[in-house]
């Protein structure tokens, strides 16, 4: 179903952008026991040439839903975003999560925080809802410290809890191919820098991609600071001036 869902989606993309069927879709990878599968757009004839890519296209659609950016301005027909709630259900319940990985690098995670993001810009692209967000809503870039715990090593992307020093759980991902000193910074103090999420419902981010991480040192002793803040005794001296 999640299959069907992607390639309905580039036919469709392929008709919108270049007026009519201009590329074929190629399953060139399905691996036995693994739901792995490798899509391959073709051009359908010579003619075709310099016409726009579908995968391109869905690349950036999909990014601009998870991102948080406005795509009611898309005018992109219902059914790609019917394809999109078909692609997201069942995350976290039926199956953990899946990946979607484009040619230029781009991995999208497909899970509950997806679904949540297809179901607002669903509403507001086919009912024309204006959204007023209480707070800040796309992404950010941003700097974060805390202990990184709880790793879901599934995947290309890992999924974590950054517990900032107030106690508070932020949602994370990882690429492992990105931060391969993943095991040493684990369960100890850091800051990352991160691209924030950011729902417009809450003033601190729902999720953080994280793009590196620095390990901090521990906070140092300050009992040998004991007793250098006391008032200095009185002088005579001090009323001359």
């Amino acid at each position: 179903m999640k299959l069907r869902a992607v390639v309905d989606s580039l036919k469709r993309i392929d008709r919108l952008n270049n007026k009519k069927k201009r590329h074929q879709y190629i399953i060139t990878d399905l691996q036995i026991g693994s739901a792995l599968a490798t899509i391959r757009e073709k051009i359908s004839n010579r003619s075709n040439k310099g016409s726009s890519s579908s995968i391109d296209s869905f690349s950036d659609i999909i990014s601009s839903v998870y991102d948080g950016d406005s795509v009611s301005e898309l005018n992109l027909p219902k059914q790609i975003f019917a394809n999109l709630r078909r692609l997201t259900s069942g995350s976290s319940k039926a199956f953990s999560h899946a990946e979607l990985t484009f040619p230029h690098g781009r991995i999208i995670r497909i899970d509950e925080f997806l679904a949540d993001r297809v179901r607002d810009v669903s509403a507001i692209a086919n009912d024309n809802i204006i959204v007023s967000p209480e707070y800040f809503l796309g992404t950010a870039y941003g700097t974060f410290e805390g202990v990184l715990q709880e790793l879901d090593a599934r995947g290309t992307l890992l999924r974590g809890k950054l517990i900032l020093n107030g106690g508070v759980e932020l949602d994370c991902v990882l690429n492992r191919d990105e931060i391969p000193t993943l095991r040493e910074q684990f369960n100890q103090r850091v800051s990352v820098d991160a691209a924030a999420h950011y729902d417009g419902r809450h003033p601190l981010p729902v999720r953080l991609e994280i793009r590196r991480i620095n390990r901090l040192e521990e906070m140092g002793d300050l009992t040998k600071w004991k007793g250098a803040f006391k008032p200095a005794p009185y002088d005579d001296m001090d009323e001359e001036w």
